[in-house]
């Protein structure tokens, strides 16, 4: 229908061949590519339809101009002094009015019952024609607050679509905003920020725990101590199970929890002795806290990790874990009780 009345003003909008291999981030560029194509295809038909309304009024203004000139009218110039307005037809008058309309407006139903009056109108020109210029500066106001919407919108869009994670349900947010502006005309833009600050803040926070989650791996694989497999479903997924050659039933529990790193040492075997095993336990995390421990934090902090508090527990001060996949290990010796003062025992 536009097409018939306007002509082809616009370019389809090219839909891309999605294959179902795309991961996320493609699909989302896809997506932003398709939605920036149809919002400027928006933009130039309200243009040209506005452009096109504003022709046909003044041509239907000119084929019944009778050349009478309207009286002067008090504006207001730069200066706020009271200043008149030229002597002027009508229909130079109302192209004035249109020539003050901003770039893309999109020309009002009130507009048009009021200009249709202003045609038919026998009397009363000047009053109808002051009730025109006033539709002009209520449409030119609703544009401006309508554009700074978009523009407070595109933003926060852009800045969802840089996150990952959290991103994705704020970038939705923002595109049911955009959808209920061209709809309704109404968005909550405070909560639409607040959406989006609190997307930010979620995958600052989820960064952080990587890196944080990272560093540990790494450092502990630096004092020796390896991943066990065969504890997957008695291991959290922000944690992991290490252990060193020797500890043949224990191994260090190591959880990043948001912005706390625990650790624990636990069994992953069991023993036939009670007396034995709380003796294996005890020399584990003495040893673990008197060697690794101090390690472990000097090089949290050598790579920006500040802990701003340390918390321990001496060895034997809680009974030890024992893992739910842990299975009986079989040893000819048994352990040397240590002699030392009792140590703090993890973090």
């Amino acid at each position: 229908e536009f097409s018939a009345a306007y002509g082809q003003v616009v370019s389809p909008v090219s839909i891309p061949r999605v294959t179902g291999r795309e991961d996320s981030a493609a699909l989302g560029t896809i997506a932003a590519a398709m939605e920036s194509s149809t919002r400027e295809a928006r933009e130039t038909v309200t243009a040209t339809r506005s452009a096109e309304h504003q022709k046909r009024l003044l041509a239907r203004l000119r084929a019944l101009d009778d050349g009478s000139v309207l009286p002067p009218l008090p504006v207001r110039g730069k200066s706020e002094k009271v200043v008149e307005a030229p002597a002027e037809p009508v229909p130079e008058r109302v192209a004035r009015y249109l020539a003050a309309l901003d770039s893309g407006v999109e020309l009002s139903d009130r507009f048009s019952s009021m200009t249709e009056a202003l045609i038919a109108s026998t009397g009363d020109v000047g009053i109808r024609l002051r009730a025109l210029q006033a539709e002009v500066a209520r449409l030119n106001q609703e544009h401006r607050t309508r554009a700074s919407l978009v523009a407070s919108l595109r933003d926060l869009e852009i800045r969802a679509g840089a996150l990952a994670g959290p991103g994705a349900a704020a970038r939705a947010l923002v595109l049911g905003a955009e959808h209920a502006l061209q709809t309704t005309g109404n968005v909550d833009l405070a909560a639409i920020r607040r959406g989006v600050e609190a997307a930010e803040k979620a995958a600052e926070s989820a960064a952080r725990r990587d890196y944080v989650q990272e560093t540990v791996e790494e450092i502990l694989d630096s004092l020796g101590l390896r991943a066990v497999s065969g504890f997957e479903t008695a291991v959290p997924e922000n944690g992991r199970l290490v252990s060193r050659p020797g500890w043949s039933h224990h191994g260090v529990l190591a959880i990043v929890d948001g912005e706390q790193v625990r650790f624990e040492v636990v069994r992953t075997g069991l023993e036939e002795r009670t007396d034995i095993a709380k003796a294996r336990d005890f020399e584990v995390e003495t040893s673990f806290c008197d060697t690794d421990v101090p390690e472990i934090l000097e090089q949290l902090t050598s790579k920006g990790i500040n802990p701003d508090r340390d918390r321990r527990l001496a060895p034997g001060t809680k009974p030890t874990h024992t893992l739910a996949d842990a299975v009986l290990v079989r040893t000819d010796a048994a352990p040397t009780a240590s002699k030392s003062k009792p140590k703090e025992r993890g973090l």
